[in-house]
């Protein structure tokens, strides 16, 4: 009998360690959407880049040398659950997404958690990166879907293609990326990404 409570107790106690670390990292997620939903606002420290097929970039390099970039644009006449299936497509990127040279998803934690690996490339500048992504449905809320991700080293069980780093190629540290995506309408969004890296 003793035995039995003991090992009850010890089964409680993982189950509760396994739920408060789940809450926890749920806690965390909410305060990245809470700040991610502030980069609708504009910062008088943007630089603006360049307007090109109705997508306009703004940057500004930070004191520690950290590159901040700031894309908005309005996509319209295209479903939104058909604009989120193509960011889900992690291979596809490199068929729309402009400089990428290569794409691949590696895992998938969930409908909306992703490990991905991808290859930028200009002219002879290559840079490559591991990013893990989560998505989340603010709609009610915000009338939004968010979009958070970072770099991460690697990924347990996986292989993954990083590039040789040489005087041209070298693996770039994704600070965060975020993307905020408005919904105007059923067929219109209104998209804004933000991003620091680190290259």
């Amino acid at each position: 009998q003793t035995t039995y409570l003991n090992d009850k107790d010890i089964c409680i106690d993982n189950r509760n360690r396994s739920l408060k670390q789940q809450i926890n990292e749920m806690i965390e997620r909410c305060h990245e959407i809470e700040n991610a939903l502030t980069i609708a606002d504009v910062d008088p420290n943007w630089i603006l880049g360049l307007t090109y097929l109705g997508i306009t970039t703004h940057y500004h390099v930070d004191n520690d040398g950290i590159i901040a970039i700031r894309m908005e644009g309005i996509l319209e006449n295209l479903p939104i659950f058909e604009q989120c299936a193509v960011i889900h497509e992690v291979d596809l990127f490199k068929e729309w997404v402009p400089f990428c040279r290569e794409s691949i998803g590696i895992d998938r934690l969930g409908h909306a958690e992703i490990i991905a690996y991808v290859l930028i490339q200009f002219t002879a500048i290559s840079r490559d990166c591991l990013i893990r992504g989560f998505g989340a449905d603010c709609l009610q809320e915000h009338g939004s879907i968010v979009i958070i991700g970072q770099s991460i080293d690697n990924w347990e069980g996986k292989s993954i293609p990083f590039r040789r780093k040489s005087w041209l190629h070298d693996t770039a540290d994704i600070k965060d990326i975020a993307a905020i995506i408005n919904v105007l309408s059923p067929n219109t969004a209104k998209t804004i990404i933000t991003a620091k890296v680190d290259i």
